[in-house]
Order: C-alpha cells, then structure tokens, then sequence
C-alpha cells in the first residue's frame, strides 16, 4: 500500500522561488553595479570641487581631521592640496609628498582663486636662435559688466623681461619660479587657491592641485568605467544563472539517477528494491507508483515461485499417492490372475483390490475438485437464502450416519433467520469436508461438534472434535495441499486436500478459516469459518 502523501513543496513551487530569487539578485547587483560607477566617475570628473573642498576645510582642527579628507573626491585622481601659513611656507600637504618653499615671491600671486575672477596660464616655447622663453597670461574680471583684463609677459629663461603689455611688475618671476610654476603645469595639474579659517581662527591659504584630465582621456576613462562595470554586472548576472540553474538542475537530476539507477538494478533482476527520497512532490509522485509497482511485482513474483512449488509438490504428492494403490492393485491382480493366491484368501485380495480402488478414486475426485476450484473461470452459484437453517438440515441429515459409524454429533445452532449469499453445494462439501477429516484421523466414540453464531456484519461456524488433535507444529501448514501423516495427523489416511479445499471454496465466499482455540478446553481441534453476510457477501462475488 501506498505510504500516507506527504507535506512536500511542488517543483512549480520551487521554480517560481528561484525566478524570483534571480530577479532580486540581479536588481540587487545591477543597484551596486550604478553606485560604484557613480563612485569612480565621481573621481575623473573635469570640474573639481574646489569650493567643496574649501568648505570641508574650514573649521577644521588640524592635521588629525585633514588626514581624513579625500582630495581625489574634490581635486580628481591625482589632485592633492597643501595648507599655507601667512610665511607661505607649506604646513601640511595631502598627498603626503614633501613640503618646499615654491610659493616665495610672485608665485601665489599667479595662482587663481576658486572664485574664478582672475585666471593664469604660462606657456613655454621655443625661440628661432634655439633659446627658450615663457609666454604668461594673466586674465581678470575687474568690471561690474564682466569686462577681462588680459595682461602678458614674455620671459626668458633668466627671468628677463622681454615683452609685456603693461608694466608687468605682477607678472615678473625669477629664473627658479619660472621653472616652479612651468612644472606645475607640465604634470597636468590645474592649479587654484582659496582661504581658510581653521577651528580656533586661524587663517591658512590653501592651495589646490586640480586634475586636468583632457576631454579625450575623460571620455577613455568613462567608456573604461562603464565597460568594466557592465562586464561585472554582466559575470554577476551569468554566475547567479549558474546558480540557480544548478539548483533546479538538483532538484531534477537526484530523483532521475536515483530511479534509473534502480531500474537498472530492476532489469538485472534486483526486484522489491525500493527507492529512498524526499523531495518535490511530483518526483515523489513518480518514485512512490515506482516503489508500489516493485513491491508489487516482487509480491507476485513470489508468490509465482511459491505457486510453482506448490504444484511441483503436488504432482509429486499425487504421483506418490497414486503409484501406492496402482502397484498395490497390479500386484494383486497378477498374482490372482497367474493363480499365485490361495483359494481361502482370494476375497482378501480381492476386499484389498476394492479398497485400493476406493482410495484411489477418492484421490483422482479430490484432486480434480481441487483443481476445478484453481481454474480462473472458476465461479459460485450463490443463493440468497437462511443459512442457519441450512447448516440445521445438512447436521441433521449428517447425523443418523454419524451415529451408524459409532461417532456422536452435538450441535449448538441460534433459533433465529440468518441471510447470506452463498453457494449451497460448495459450502456443503466444506461442512462434509471437515467432519469427514474428523472421522478419518480418529478413532469410534469422538463427539464432533458444530455451531454457528451470528456477529454484526458476518456469521462464525465451528466445527471440531475432541479427538486427538493436530500438532502445534503443523497447524500453520494444515490447509496447504497433501498435508497430511503424521506432521498432520497420526492416523496417515486421507487424500491431504479436503482441508485445500475448504480454504478455498471459504475464501471465494470472502470468509476466513482458521484453526481456533477453545476457551474452555472441551474440543482439541475448532475450525472457525467467518463468512460475511448481505453487503460483504455480495462485494466478495
């Protein structure tokens, strides 16, 4: 029988789960995937955030909180500040590089404030006589109309002044500033510069190395960004695929290797092997109708073997059962027919001759009741009819010839109706067959005992004697075919299939018959018959 269903989640169930899990997972990887993006376009970005900057460093305490400022957020990769007191010496620089005196003289002077009203470029080229000079521009916006100012001066490598448009006295530079500010601007960094109040007061000019990332290595760098970022999003979104797919692929793949691998053991002939699994419910499902078949067909395997022993058994039982009266029955024939026997003891041969015969038909009768009874389109004539007051008319017509045989009948039959669908003839050769065991394995003077009581939804029949009984031993095998002897009974007689028979003419009723024991000890053998009444009687047809 099939195991009671279980609680089991449905693969339906499961896939929808694991769709849902991806989605999750890949909004979760494509919402981290836009932040960091964010995060490094942030650091290449072409404006610096000097003013930002400036407003992080104010009121600041020190170098301890201007450690953890991030110039790269404000300033760009490579941009870094340094602090200067009102000496213009350098008191503290981010990138942690070292500090000089680069800002004397007119240097900070060409440095533009983050406010934007002046701005200053210095250009250095190369002269016909193969000398080199330095072209300065100094751009202002002085005019409440937006008006610039442009001043020039063009240096030589000495600091010379070899042309300027005013005075220049702003825009002279030394030789050695020339060189600062030059390489300043040669290593691609813009420079400004704003002031500062620190915590306590304190005036600082902060001077702000901005990275001048070209229009050409920003656009290389945002494709690198987006690029690197789709690709990660992209082996992100492709593992949890993987992932997922390897986990429905479980789900799947156990049950089937699990039932292959014991179909395969099936057709090498492993039957009743059963499959261990827990899991999806329609996998389940499969390998419990799988377990049932096999149990099953291991069932009827079984009991074909057991069948097929049984009849070798009985071809063997009857050919023992019938070559003893045949060879007793030729012997004596002979021997009378060839004059061997004498005159005074022919009718003994002849009374042996007749006997033998009896056995022998009595034998060929039973197996071929026996073998009716075994054949497939084998089927009761049932009546609907008293079936107490049939058991009280076979007892009573049983018991006169009881009483002739030196056997005595007690009876103990309700006064009431009792309905039952049976078929009288076969029913009556289970009643003869009983009584008849009884009468064979014992000896005169046995009582032999039968009842019959009704119980709610079926009859109980009892048929027994007091006579020797059966051993305990052979109880279990006493309705098996050509059971007989002395593992059955001492005596030895009797054909071995009256009991076979009465099992299976009751059992194609629906009822049950068994060896029971009596309570109160009177009779030493009780057959019990339950037979169903009305409802049960009829399912059983």
């Amino acid at each position: 029988m099939r195991k009671k269903e279980r609680k089991q989640g449905s693969l339906y169930v499961y896939s929808i789960w694991a769709m849902i899990l991806l989605v999750v997972c890949v909004l979760i990887a494509a919402f981290v995937t836009v932040r960091i993006a964010d995060h490094k376009l942030s650091e290449i970005s072409l404006d610096p955030d000097t003013a930002g900057l400036t407003a992080k460093l104010n009121g600041t305490a020190g170098e301890t909180e201007w450690k953890n400022i991030k110039a790269s957020r404000y300033l760009g990769i490579d941009g870094y500040f340094e602090l200067l007191d009102q000496e213009r010496n350098v008191i503290y620089r981010s990138d942690g590089g070292m500090s000089s005196s680069a800002y004397t003289g007119n240097v900070l002077n060409f440095i533009p404030g983050s406010d934007g009203i002046y701005y200053f470029m210095i250009n250095k080229f190369t002269n016909p006589d193969g000398t080199e000079s330095y072209q300065l521009f100094y751009d202002s916006d002085v005019s409440s109309e937006g008006i610039v100012t442009t001043e020039m001066v063009i240096e030589a490598q000495d600091g010379q002044v070899i042309f300027a448009n005013t005075d220049g006295s702003r825009l002279v530079l030394s030789a050695d500033e020339l060189e600062t500010v030059a390489s300043e601007f040669s290593n691609g960094l813009y420079l400004q510069k704003d002031t500062i109040t620190t915590k306590d007061g304190t005036e600082l000019t902060a001077v702000y190395h901005c990275s001048m990332m070209p229009v050409k290595d920003y656009d290389k760098a945002v494709n690198r960004i987006y690029i690197t970022s789709s690709s990660a999003f992209l082996c992100v979104v492709i593992l949890l695929v993987v992932l997922i797919t390897m986990y429905q692929r479980s789900l799947i793949s156990r049950p089937l290797v699990l039932l292959d691998s014991a179909m395969k053991d099936f057709a090498a002939g492993e039957h009743g092997n059963t499959v261990k699994y827990e899991g999806t419910r329609e996998f389940q499902h499969v390998i419990d109708t799988y377990n049932d078949m096999s149990v099953q067909l291991k069932e009827s395997e079984d009991r074909r073997h057991h069948m097929e022993e049984e009849r070798q058994t009985m071809i063997a039982d009857i050919s023992h059962d019938l070559r003893t009266p045949v060879t007793v029955i030729s012997g004596y024939a002979e021997a009378l027919n060839e004059g061997m026997v004498p005159q005074e003891e022919v009718p003994h041969y002849l009374q042996a001759i007749r006997q033998k015969a009896a056995n022998l038909s009595d034998l060929i009768n039973s197996f071929y009741e026996y073998s009716r009874l075994e054949h497939p389109q084998f089927h009761l004539e049932r009546k609907h009819a008293d079936l107490c007051e049939y058991f009280r008319a076979y007892l009573a017509g049983k018991y006169e010839e009881l009483e002739m045989q030196g056997y005595h009948l007690e009876t103990e039959l309700p006064d009431e109706v009792i309905m039952a669908s049976f078929d009288p003839v076969h029913l009556r050769r289970v009643f003869e067959n009983l009584i008849t065991n009884s009468i064979r394995h014992n000896m005169e003077g046995i009582t032999i005992f039968a009842s019959m009581e009704r119980k709610d939804d079926h009859v109980k029949i009892l048929i027994g004697d007091n006579g020797q009984g059966i051993l305990e031993e052979t109880r279990v095998r006493v309705f098996e075919p050509f059971e007989v002897g002395n593992e059955a009974r001492t005596s030895g007689r009797g054909t071995g299939l009256g009991l076979a028979i009465a099992k299976k003419v009751v059992t194609a009723h629906g009822g049950t018959i068994r060896i029971a024991d009596d309570p109160y000890h009177r009779w030493s053998v009780l057959f019990e018959i339950i037979l169903p009444l009305e409802e049960q009687a009829e399912s059983a047809k």
